[in-house]
């Protein structure tokens, strides 16, 4: 992995962990269960990293 992918990657997951993160947990909290739609899309983005990444290789 390189550098430049490790930037783009940690980018990605600040987006993830800033405005995304808190909102599923006030969700979560609000509701009392979690969507399982929400798990699905969280699964396909690291599913999608993962691809990107080994592809590489």
């Amino acid at each position: 992995m390189t550098e430049e992918n490790l930037r783009l990657l940690e980018k990605l997951y600040q987006q993830y962990n800033i405005p995304v993160k808190p909102l599923l947990a006030e969700i979560e909290a609000v509701y009392e269960k979690f969507p399982l739609a929400l798990y699905n899309e969280i699964r396909a983005m690291n599913d999608h990293v993962a691809r990107a990444f080994t592809a590489n290789e």
